[in-house]
Protein backbone atom coordinates (compact mmCIF):
# COMPACT_ATOMS: atom_id res chain seq x y z
CA UNK A 1 0.00 0.00 0.00
CA UNK A 2 1.41 3.27 -0.71
CA UNK A 3 0.56 6.91 0.64
CA UNK A 4 -0.98 9.50 -1.43
CA UNK A 5 1.22 11.41 -3.85
CA UNK A 6 1.76 14.96 -2.83
CA UNK A 7 -0.03 15.77 -6.36
CA UNK A 8 -0.25 19.68 -5.66
CA UNK A 9 2.93 20.04 -3.58
CA UNK A 10 5.40 17.84 -5.02
CA UNK A 11 8.21 18.33 -7.41
CA UNK A 12 8.49 14.61 -7.90
CA UNK A 13 12.02 14.49 -8.92
CA UNK A 14 11.28 16.88 -11.65
CA UNK A 15 13.63 19.87 -10.42
CA UNK A 16 15.48 18.64 -7.60
CA UNK A 17 17.32 16.16 -9.65
CA UNK A 18 19.94 13.78 -7.26
CA UNK A 19 22.47 13.41 -10.11
CA UNK A 20 25.36 13.39 -7.40
CA UNK A 21 23.56 11.01 -5.43
CA UNK A 22 26.82 9.67 -3.72
CA UNK A 23 29.36 12.57 -3.94
CA UNK A 24 30.26 11.07 -0.66
CA UNK A 25 34.07 12.26 -0.42
CA UNK A 26 37.27 11.97 1.70
CA UNK A 27 40.89 11.79 1.02
CA UNK A 28 41.06 8.06 -0.21
CA UNK A 29 38.46 6.67 -2.63
CA UNK A 30 35.60 4.12 -0.70
CA UNK A 31 35.72 0.82 -0.98
CA UNK A 32 32.48 -0.48 -2.96
CA UNK A 33 31.94 -2.95 0.36
CA UNK A 34 31.81 0.27 2.01
CA UNK A 35 28.77 0.89 0.57
CA UNK A 36 25.70 -0.76 1.95
CA UNK A 37 22.77 0.58 0.22
CA UNK A 38 19.17 -0.02 0.79
CA UNK A 39 16.35 0.62 -1.72
CA UNK A 40 12.16 0.25 -2.07
CA UNK A 41 9.27 1.60 -2.86
CA UNK A 42 6.63 3.52 -0.50
CA UNK A 43 4.66 6.34 -0.67
CA UNK A 44 3.85 5.85 -4.42
CA UNK A 45 7.58 6.78 -4.88
CA UNK A 46 11.16 5.51 -4.09
CA UNK A 47 13.36 5.32 -1.44
CA UNK A 48 17.14 4.88 -1.11
CA UNK A 49 19.03 4.70 2.09
CA UNK A 50 23.05 4.61 1.75
CA UNK A 51 25.28 3.70 5.04
CA UNK A 52 28.72 4.22 4.38
CA UNK A 53 30.39 1.90 6.66
CA UNK A 54 32.69 -1.57 6.65
CA UNK A 55 30.97 -3.32 9.23
CA UNK A 56 27.83 -4.22 7.90
CA UNK A 57 27.40 -7.72 7.09
CA UNK A 58 24.96 -9.36 4.97
CA UNK A 59 22.78 -10.28 7.76
CA UNK A 60 22.75 -6.62 9.16
CA UNK A 61 21.61 -5.48 5.41
CA UNK A 62 18.64 -7.67 5.68
CA UNK A 63 17.84 -6.79 8.95
CA UNK A 64 18.08 -2.92 8.47
CA UNK A 65 15.64 -3.48 5.42
CA UNK A 66 13.57 -4.96 7.12
CA UNK A 67 13.42 -2.62 10.16
CA UNK A 68 13.12 0.62 7.59
CA UNK A 69 10.16 -1.25 5.95
CA UNK A 70 8.43 -1.45 9.00
CA UNK A 71 8.79 1.97 9.73
CA UNK A 72 7.58 2.90 6.33
CA UNK A 73 4.64 0.59 7.11
CA UNK A 74 3.89 2.46 10.19
CA UNK A 75 3.95 5.89 8.41
CA UNK A 76 1.62 4.70 5.52
CA UNK A 77 -0.74 3.06 8.37
CA UNK A 78 -0.72 6.49 10.15
CA UNK A 79 -1.06 8.37 7.08
CA UNK A 80 -2.39 7.24 3.32
CA UNK A 81 -5.50 8.15 2.49
CA UNK A 82 -5.17 5.13 0.27
CA UNK A 83 -5.75 2.65 2.89
CA UNK A 84 -9.17 2.54 4.65
CA UNK A 85 -7.83 1.63 8.11
CA UNK A 86 -5.15 3.77 8.21
CA UNK A 87 -5.35 6.49 11.23
CA UNK A 88 -6.11 9.11 8.37
CA UNK A 89 -8.67 7.92 6.67
CA UNK A 90 -10.64 7.44 9.86
CA UNK A 91 -10.05 10.94 11.25
CA UNK A 92 -11.65 12.39 7.49
CA UNK A 93 -14.34 9.71 8.01
CA UNK A 94 -15.62 11.02 11.21
CA UNK A 95 -16.97 14.29 12.73
CA UNK A 96 -15.36 13.88 16.54
CA UNK A 97 -12.48 11.67 16.89
CA UNK A 98 -9.82 11.35 19.02
CA UNK A 99 -5.75 11.43 17.97
CA UNK A 100 -3.38 8.99 18.69
CA UNK A 101 0.12 10.42 19.88
CA UNK A 102 1.55 9.75 16.15
CA UNK A 103 -1.10 11.91 14.53
CA UNK A 104 -1.41 14.50 17.00
CA UNK A 105 2.30 15.41 16.97
CA UNK A 106 2.70 15.66 12.92
CA UNK A 107 -0.95 17.13 12.86
CA UNK A 108 0.14 20.01 15.56
CA UNK A 109 3.68 20.70 13.81
CA UNK A 110 1.63 20.98 10.31
CA UNK A 111 -1.06 23.33 12.11
CA UNK A 112 1.75 25.31 12.75
CA UNK A 113 2.96 26.31 8.91
CA UNK A 114 -0.69 26.78 8.42
CA UNK A 115 -0.56 29.67 10.87
CA UNK A 116 2.99 30.89 9.89
CA UNK A 117 1.29 31.12 6.26
CA UNK A 118 -1.48 32.66 7.30
CA UNK A 119 -3.77 30.41 5.95
CA UNK A 120 -1.83 29.77 2.39
CA UNK A 121 -0.50 26.55 3.58
CA UNK A 122 -2.99 24.61 4.56
CA UNK A 123 -3.49 20.54 5.18
CA UNK A 124 -7.91 20.88 3.97
CA UNK A 125 -6.70 22.05 0.61
CA UNK A 126 -7.65 18.20 -0.63
CA UNK A 127 -11.00 18.54 -2.01
CA UNK A 128 -10.25 21.63 -3.94
CA UNK A 129 -7.30 19.60 -5.29
CA UNK A 130 -9.97 16.74 -6.03
CA UNK A 131 -12.45 19.30 -7.85
CA UNK A 132 -9.73 20.48 -10.04
CA UNK A 133 -8.98 17.39 -11.85
CA UNK A 134 -5.31 17.16 -10.01
CA UNK A 135 -5.90 14.27 -7.92
CA UNK A 136 -6.29 11.55 -10.82
CA UNK A 137 -4.86 14.07 -13.76
CA UNK A 138 -8.33 14.50 -15.13
CA UNK A 139 -8.55 18.03 -16.08
CA UNK A 140 -11.28 17.45 -18.88
CA UNK A 141 -14.02 19.66 -16.49
CA UNK A 142 -13.15 23.05 -15.68
CA UNK A 143 -14.57 23.83 -12.02
CA UNK A 144 -17.48 26.15 -11.83
CA UNK A 145 -17.60 29.23 -9.84
CA UNK A 146 -20.67 27.84 -7.70
CA UNK A 147 -18.77 24.30 -7.09
CA UNK A 148 -15.13 26.16 -6.45
CA UNK A 149 -17.49 28.11 -3.39
CA UNK A 150 -19.35 24.97 -2.36
CA UNK A 151 -16.34 23.11 -1.93
CA UNK A 152 -14.61 26.36 -0.24
CA UNK A 153 -17.21 26.22 2.74
CA UNK A 154 -15.30 22.93 3.98
CA UNK A 155 -11.39 23.93 3.42
CA UNK A 156 -9.65 26.07 6.08
CA UNK A 157 -7.71 24.81 8.73
CA UNK A 158 -9.35 26.57 10.99
CA UNK A 159 -12.31 25.18 10.88
CA UNK A 160 -11.13 22.15 12.98
CA UNK A 161 -11.97 22.37 16.39
CA UNK A 162 -9.48 20.97 19.46
CA UNK A 163 -11.64 19.75 21.87
CA UNK A 164 -9.31 17.95 24.75
CA UNK A 165 -5.88 18.26 24.39
CA UNK A 166 -3.87 15.58 26.93
CA UNK A 167 -0.56 17.02 28.24
CA UNK A 168 3.19 15.51 29.43
CA UNK A 169 5.73 17.71 30.27
CA UNK A 170 3.73 20.68 29.37
CA UNK A 171 3.54 19.58 25.60
CA UNK A 172 0.14 18.31 23.96
CA UNK A 173 0.65 14.43 23.18
CA UNK A 174 -2.39 14.14 22.23
CA UNK A 175 -5.87 15.59 20.92
CA UNK A 176 -9.42 15.11 20.25
CA UNK A 177 -10.72 17.43 17.55
CA UNK A 178 -14.13 17.51 15.97
CA UNK A 179 -15.06 18.87 12.20
CA UNK A 180 -17.63 18.30 9.26
CA UNK A 181 -17.31 15.63 7.25
CA UNK A 182 -16.33 16.61 4.28
CA UNK A 183 -13.47 18.77 5.59
CA UNK A 184 -10.37 16.25 4.92
CA UNK A 185 -6.92 16.33 6.20
CA UNK A 186 -4.19 15.59 4.20
CA UNK A 187 -0.93 15.50 5.56
CA UNK A 188 0.96 14.30 2.17
CA UNK A 189 3.00 18.01 2.36
CA UNK A 190 4.91 16.58 4.89
CA UNK A 191 4.35 12.98 5.68
CA UNK A 192 7.26 11.78 3.34
CA UNK A 193 9.73 14.54 5.39
CA UNK A 194 8.39 12.97 8.63
CA UNK A 195 9.32 9.05 7.68
CA UNK A 196 12.76 10.36 6.39
CA UNK A 197 13.29 12.07 9.69
CA UNK A 198 11.96 8.57 11.17
CA UNK A 199 14.19 6.77 9.63
CA UNK A 200 17.15 9.30 10.73
CA UNK A 201 16.00 8.75 14.28
CA UNK A 202 16.21 4.78 13.98
CA UNK A 203 19.47 4.52 11.95
CA UNK A 204 20.79 7.22 14.58
CA UNK A 205 20.08 5.59 17.98
CA UNK A 206 20.88 1.63 16.49
CA UNK A 207 22.92 -0.42 18.05
CA UNK A 208 25.10 0.22 14.59
CA UNK A 209 26.35 3.57 15.70
CA UNK A 210 26.68 4.82 12.15
CA UNK A 211 28.43 7.50 11.61
CA UNK A 212 28.09 8.81 7.68
CA UNK A 213 24.85 7.92 5.85
CA UNK A 214 21.97 9.79 3.84
CA UNK A 215 18.27 8.91 3.34
CA UNK A 216 16.34 9.55 0.30
CA UNK A 217 12.69 9.47 -0.08
CA UNK A 218 11.11 11.10 -3.44
CA UNK A 219 14.08 13.47 -3.35
CA UNK A 220 13.69 14.35 0.52
CA UNK A 221 16.89 14.00 2.08
CA UNK A 222 18.54 13.75 5.43
CA UNK A 223 22.02 13.15 6.19
CA UNK A 224 24.58 11.97 8.95
CA UNK A 225 28.37 12.50 8.47
CA UNK A 226 31.60 13.02 10.36
CA UNK A 227 33.98 15.75 10.08
CA UNK A 228 36.36 13.91 7.46
CA UNK A 229 33.92 13.47 5.00
CA UNK A 230 30.88 15.41 3.14
CA UNK A 231 27.60 15.03 1.36
CA UNK A 232 27.60 16.62 -1.87
CA UNK A 233 24.46 16.98 -3.34
CA UNK A 234 24.41 17.96 -7.32
CA UNK A 235 20.94 20.36 -7.76
CA UNK A 236 20.30 20.06 -11.89
CA UNK A 237 18.84 23.10 -13.84
CA UNK A 238 15.09 22.61 -14.83
CA UNK A 239 15.37 22.67 -18.57
CA UNK A 240 18.93 21.90 -19.37
CA UNK A 241 21.36 18.85 -18.79
CA UNK A 242 23.80 20.78 -16.08
CA UNK A 243 23.85 20.91 -12.76
CA UNK A 244 23.24 24.62 -10.92
CA UNK A 245 24.59 24.00 -7.77
CA UNK A 246 26.84 21.58 -5.84
CA UNK A 247 25.00 21.46 -2.36
CA UNK A 248 27.40 20.43 0.67
CA UNK A 249 24.47 18.67 2.92
CA UNK A 250 26.63 17.12 5.35
CA UNK A 251 24.45 17.22 9.23
CA UNK A 252 21.43 18.73 6.69
CA UNK A 253 17.83 17.96 5.38
CA UNK A 254 16.65 18.84 1.92
CA UNK A 255 13.22 19.07 0.16
CA UNK A 256 11.74 20.86 -3.05
CA UNK A 257 8.73 21.48 -4.47
CA UNK A 258 7.37 22.89 -7.58
CA UNK A 259 4.82 23.29 -10.54
CA UNK A 260 7.03 22.81 -13.82
CA UNK A 261 5.46 19.40 -14.49
CA UNK A 262 2.16 19.67 -13.35
CA UNK A 263 -0.38 21.77 -15.25
CA UNK A 264 -2.78 21.94 -17.39
CA UNK A 265 -4.09 24.56 -20.13
CA UNK A 266 -7.01 26.56 -20.73
CA UNK A 267 -7.91 28.93 -23.59
CA UNK A 268 -3.80 29.50 -23.87
CA UNK A 269 -3.69 30.02 -20.16
CA UNK A 270 -1.75 27.55 -17.55
CA UNK A 271 -3.46 26.57 -14.36
CA UNK A 272 -1.23 25.08 -11.60
CA UNK A 273 -1.76 21.97 -9.52
CA UNK A 274 -0.97 23.92 -6.55
CA UNK A 275 -4.31 25.77 -4.74
CA UNK A 276 -5.01 28.72 -2.90
CA UNK A 277 -6.82 27.17 -0.03
CA UNK A 278 -8.43 30.78 0.28
CA UNK A 279 -9.57 31.54 -3.35
CA UNK A 280 -9.90 28.21 -4.40
CA UNK A 281 -8.60 28.48 -7.43
CA UNK A 282 -4.60 27.74 -8.97
CA UNK A 283 -2.05 30.36 -7.76
CA UNK A 284 -1.01 32.26 -10.34
CA UNK A 285 2.95 33.17 -9.43
CA UNK A 286 6.15 32.73 -11.38
CA UNK A 287 7.49 30.50 -8.80
CA UNK A 288 9.35 27.42 -10.69
CA UNK A 289 10.72 25.60 -7.41
CA UNK A 290 11.17 26.37 -4.13
CA UNK A 291 14.14 24.09 -2.33
CA UNK A 292 14.68 24.37 1.33
CA UNK A 293 17.92 23.33 3.62
CA UNK A 294 17.40 22.84 7.62
CA UNK A 295 18.53 20.26 9.86
CA UNK A 296 14.94 18.44 9.97
CA UNK A 297 13.85 16.89 6.93
CA UNK A 298 10.10 17.27 7.50
CA UNK A 299 10.66 21.35 8.46
CA UNK A 300 12.13 21.35 5.02
CA UNK A 301 9.52 19.37 3.40
CA UNK A 302 6.69 22.09 4.74
CA UNK A 303 8.86 24.84 4.09
CA UNK A 304 9.25 24.12 0.63
CA UNK A 305 5.69 23.87 -0.24
CA UNK A 306 5.20 27.05 2.09
CA UNK A 307 7.08 28.81 -0.11
CA UNK A 308 5.49 27.64 -3.25
CA UNK A 309 2.28 29.45 -1.91
CA UNK A 310 3.42 32.60 -0.76
CA UNK A 311 5.23 35.31 -2.58
CA UNK A 312 8.38 34.98 -3.13
CA UNK A 313 9.75 38.53 -1.40
CA UNK A 314 7.80 37.08 1.95
CA UNK A 315 8.69 33.64 1.89
CA UNK A 316 12.29 34.72 1.59
CA UNK A 317 11.90 36.84 4.17
CA UNK A 318 10.39 34.40 6.05
CA UNK A 319 13.33 31.91 5.42
CA UNK A 320 15.71 34.22 6.73
CA UNK A 321 14.24 35.20 9.87
CA UNK A 322 14.33 31.16 10.65
CA UNK A 323 17.50 29.47 12.60
CA UNK A 324 19.69 27.15 10.79
CA UNK A 325 17.47 27.64 7.66
CA UNK A 326 18.31 27.78 3.75
CA UNK A 327 16.26 28.55 0.33
CA UNK A 328 17.23 27.98 -3.16
CA UNK A 329 13.90 29.76 -5.56
CA UNK A 330 13.72 29.82 -9.48
CA UNK A 331 11.36 32.41 -10.78
CA UNK A 332 10.18 32.65 -14.20
CA UNK A 333 10.95 35.50 -15.91
CA UNK A 334 9.04 36.61 -18.92
CA UNK A 335 10.59 35.21 -22.17
CA UNK A 336 10.81 31.62 -20.13
CA UNK A 337 14.13 33.16 -18.88
CA UNK A 338 14.72 31.64 -15.20
CA UNK A 339 16.12 33.62 -12.13
CA UNK A 340 17.75 31.92 -9.22
CA UNK A 341 16.41 33.99 -5.82
CA UNK A 342 18.38 32.53 -2.69
CA UNK A 343 18.58 33.25 1.14
CA UNK A 344 21.31 35.11 3.04
CA UNK A 345 23.08 31.87 4.38
CA UNK A 346 23.04 29.27 1.50
CA UNK A 347 26.43 30.63 0.46
CA UNK A 348 27.59 28.65 3.13
CA UNK A 349 26.06 25.13 1.44
CA UNK A 350 27.44 25.96 -1.90
CA UNK A 351 30.54 23.89 -3.22
CA UNK A 352 32.63 25.68 -5.67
Amino acid sequence: MILDKKYYFSLLFIFLILVLLFFFTNSTKIPSNYKNIITGSTMGTTYSITIIDSTINNADVLFLEESIDSILIDVNNFFSTYIDSSEISKVNNSTQIKLSPTFTNLYRKAIKYCKLSKGLYDITVSPLIYLWGFSDYNYSTFPGKSDIMQTLKYVGYDKITELKSKYKSGKTIQLEIKKDINTKIDLNSIAKGYAVDMIYDYLNSSKYNFANYLIEIGGELRSKNNLNKKWIIGIQHPEENSIIYKINLSNYSLATSGTYNNYFEENDVKYSHIINPITGYPIKKNIVSATVIAPKCLDADALATLLMVMNWKDGLDLINNLTDTECLIILERPGNILKEIYSDGLSNFIVD
